[in-house]
This record gives structure tokens, C-alpha cells and sequence, in this order.
């Protein structure tokens, strides 16, 4: 994993061909130097995982060491790297390694709460935003075969890549979910395109702590964070 970039930074490293010898590109710098424990039983979701990372990226800029990580699969991991970036600067976390001569904090059902109630405002949103970061086929097929033959009764909006879009269409998922309803937008960020704020809403529904981070401070909305089935269950007809 690199050192964080910004736009004009990875821009000058692409036209130069080099990059600062700093952070992350050292050795020394890519040890963890804070140790965070899992201490809730059940722990899984992309909704949790997010709100791990966002605790961790808001304690620490350096590199993370999880405990007690268990079958972390692909939505997890994404949910709870984008989190950490969110929040943070850290850019690099390492699973279950034995790191008891570092610091060590517990990750407990009440730094979890702490971390929801920061980010969630509302129970339930006008409109539903997923795909932030970008949905990848698995996770559309599983929308796919949520949602059935069922109607959704809002407005939801799917965010992947093009690529994404149309191998997930040639495998049929697609048009599933947009006879109930949802509608795709392919190749723009959740968060920043002016789409979000066209809507004229009050409260989003989104099962993404980096939506719901931005969203909240960019275009003065609620949030209702939640997983993704729950969200969909919620606003079938």
C-alpha cells in the first residue's frame, strides 16, 4: 500500500516518474504503531466494519494493527478502508498479527455506538444512495436477489464503474434491479456529484460511513445509516 496522495501530488509523480521518500514508502513507517481489538461477538457487515475504520482512521495517522478479524470478505474490506480514509490519514492496517508490545485499544459496543450516533442522524431516508465507494458485481447480484420481483417506493441510486455496470448487465442482474425502480450512474463519486443535491431531500439513506461523512458536511443532509438490506427491506411497496 502507497503513502496517502493528493490529486496534484500523484499527478507530478505520474509526469516525473518519482515519488517522496516518505511515510509509507519507508519500512520503519509501515509497522503498525497502534493496536486495536475487536471486542463485540458477531462482528460483521460493511456497516461495522465502516464504523471500525472510522474510529481508527480518527486516533491515528500511522499504521493499524486489527485483533480478533474473522472471514473479513470484499465489502468489509473496502467498507473499512474507505472509513479509515475517511476519518484519517492512516494508510495501511495489518490483521491479527501479535502486536502486544504496541498501544492497545478495545473496540467495544460502546465505541461503536459512539462512532453510529456521530454519523447517523435519522431512522429512515427519503432517498437511497449505494455504492460508495463503487459497487462491484458480487454486491449488485446480491441487491439483485433481494430485491426479487419487488418494487422499491423511493428514489435509490446505485453508484459503480462503467466496467462494473455492464458485466454485472450481461449476467442479468441489472435489469432486476431496474424494473424495481433504482436507477445506476456509472463512473462519478456518491458524495461530490451535484446529482446529490438536484434531489431536494432531507434525509439519505446509505450504508456507507464515507457517504455518510460526506454527504452530511457537503450537502447539508441526514443520514440514515444502515446496511443495505435493511435500507431495501424498508422501502419496498
Amino acid at each position: 500500500m502507497n503513502s496517502r496522495e493528493s490529486a496534484l501530488s500523484a499527478l507530478a509523480s505520474a509526469i516525473t516518474g518519482k515519488t517522496p521518500y516518505s511515510e509509507l514508502h519507508i519500512d520503519e513507517l509501515r509497522k503498525p504503531n497502534l493496536s486495536i481489538r475487536i471486542k463485540i461477538d458477531k462482528f460483521s457487515g460493511s456497516v461495522k466494519f465502516g464504523l471500525l475504520g472510522y474510529f481508527a482512521g480518527k486516533i491515528t495517522r500511522g499504521t493499524i494493527a486489527f485483533q480478533n478479524i474473522k472471514n473479513l470478505n470484499s465489502s468489509e474490506a473496502k467498507a473499512i478502508c474507505a472509513a479509515i480514509g475517511t476519518s484519517g490519514a492512516s494508510g495501511m492496517f495489518t490483521m491479527n498479527d501479535d502486536m502486544n508490545k504496541i498501544e492497545r485499544i478495545d473496540f467495544t459496543n460502546y465505541e461503536l455506538k459512539d462512532v453510529y450516533d456521530e454519523l447517523n442522524d435519522v431512522e429512515k431516508g427519503d432517498v437511497i444512495i449505494l455504492g460508495c465507494p463503487h459497487l462491484n458485481v458480487d454486491e449488485i447480484n446480491e441487491i439483485s436477489e433481494f430485491i426479487g420481483d419487488k418494487k422499491l417506493n423511493k428514489k435509490c441510486l446505485i453508484f459503480c464503474s462503467r466496467k462494473t455496470y455492464e458485466e454485472a448487465k450481461r449476467k442479468g442482474y441489472i435489469n432486476k434491479i431496474e424494473k424495481a425502480g433504482a436507477k445506476f450512474i456509472c463512473n462519478t463519486c456518491a458524495v461530490f456529484t451535484p446529482i446529490i443535491s438536484s434531489l431536494e431531500v432531507e434525509r439519505i439513506a446509505t450504508n456507507s460511513c464515507k457517504a455518510a461523512h460526506y454527504i452530511k458536511r457537503f450537502h447539508k443532509v441526514k443520514i440514515n445509516l444502515k446496511d443495505s438490506n435493511e435500507i431495501l427491506k424498508e422501502s419496498f411497496k
